[in-house]
This record gives structure tokens, C-alpha cells and sequence, in this order.
């Protein structure tokens, strides 16, 4: 999960923080989470049925879409419960306080989406 580009940006903050006698321990950090959904679930058969959902509905391989979301890349937010949670603690441990959270889409399940975000991952910090 190391994501490389968050870091590098960090590291530059920090040295623009030295640069200009700025204490970087100060700068409150807040990082855009898009999903294509943000989808969490409960079970891998679970996420299987929406990764094979996302691949009919953009046209794509299957094989495609469930190697960009094994990835951990960037737009990477669906997973099991455990998952998501883990990558939220990854970047709360880099620093991150504050997340803005964006349900993209143009379904209904959108709202679903959001529900069990909100249920499952939020209560959990």
C-alpha cells in the first residue's frame, strides 16, 4: 500500500516548512479520497459481484479492473472492511487528519454506498 507520490509530497511540504520557519507538526493535512465508487463490503464475494458490476459497466476485462483495484493505486477505495480500514490507518499514520470522501456515480446505490461507508468505516475512528 506505500504510495510514493503522497510521500514525495510530503517530504516536499516538510522541507517548504523548513525553507520558511514554518513548524511542519503545525500544518493540518487532509487528503481527497475518490473511489470509482468508494465501495466497502463485508466479504470477497461481495466485492467480486461489484468489481464484475464496474467491468460490464465501463466495458472493461474483468481481469483489468481487478488488477487496478489489487493495485492499491490511487481511486482505489473498494475492499472489505478490513481493508479500507487499513488503508484509512495508512494514511492517518502519514499524517492525514482530516479525509473528504467523494461517492462518485450516477446511480441509485450511490447512497448506499455512502450508508455503509458511514456505518462500517467512520464509527471505526
Amino acid at each position: 500500500m506505500p504510495n510514493e507520490r503522497t510521500q514525495q509530497a510530503l517530504d516536499a511540504l516538510k522541507e517548504h516548512c523548513k525553507e520558511i520557519g514554518r513548524d511542519y507538526s503545525d500544518v493540518k493535512k487532509s487528503l481527497f479520497v475518490v473511489g470509482i465508487p468508494v465501495f466497502v463490503t463485508e466479504s470477497k464475494e461481495e466485492l467480486d459481484g461489484f468489481l464484475k458490476e464496474l467491468a460490464e459497466r465501463y466495458s472493461r476485462p474483468l481481469k483489468q479492473i481487478k488488477a487496478r483495484f489489487s493495485s492499491g493505486g490511487p481511486g482505489v477505495w473498494a475492499g472489505t472492511l478490513e481493508e479500507i480500514i487499513e488503508r484509512f490507518q495508512y494514511y492517518i499514520d502519514m499524517g492525514f487528519e482530516y479525509f473528504q470522501v467523494l461517492f462518485n456515480g450516477h446511480d441509485e446505490k450511490i447512497v448506499d454506498y455512502s450508508k455503509d461507508f458511514a456505518e462500517k468505516v467512520m464509527k471505526k475512528f
